[in-house]
């Protein structure tokens, strides 16, 4: 008969449970980090309207941490969805792609192409900082 005894166990545990939630914590930090670049640039670029009713530019937001199907973390630098009269989510488009009678301002796209490359530096920075850490 042969036997075998771990000690340590409850240790390594516990140290695998703080070690996962330091990681979620570094992708959060990291992630928005990335997400505030944007958002940050986005907020002059995004159009006011000369009605009395409220504007996009307001409405901006950073989503919480997310994953998607595939496991993949991320965040979003959007309008949030609401069922008030008051959204702009719903208006967001027209500017962006344009209509029959107003042409395209693409000021989304125009603004993450521009900050695309140090959104990423800052995504890579934190994850560097996050890393040395652990």
């Amino acid at each position: 008969m042969f036997n075998l005894q771990i000690d340590g166990l409850e240790e390594l545990e516990n140290a695998i449970g703080n070690m996962q939630r330091k990681v979620s914590k570094m992708h959060k930090e990291a992630l928005t980090a990335g997400a505030t670049v944007i958002k940050d640039e986005l907020h002059p670029n995004t159009p006011r309207s000369d009605k009395g009713q409220k504007h996009m530019q307001d409405d901006l937001d950073i989503t919480r941490l997310r994953t998607d199907g595939d496991g993949l973390k991320y965040v979003a630098v959007g309008w949030p969805k609401s069922k008030s009269r008051d959204d702009t989510r719903w208006r967001i488009h027209f500017p962006e792609f344009g209509t029959l009678h107003q042409p395209a301002q693409k000021f989304f796209t125009r603004t993450v192409d521009a900050k695309w490359d140090e959104a990423i530096r800052k995504v890579a920075d934190k994850y560097r900082q996050a890393l040395s850490k652990l």
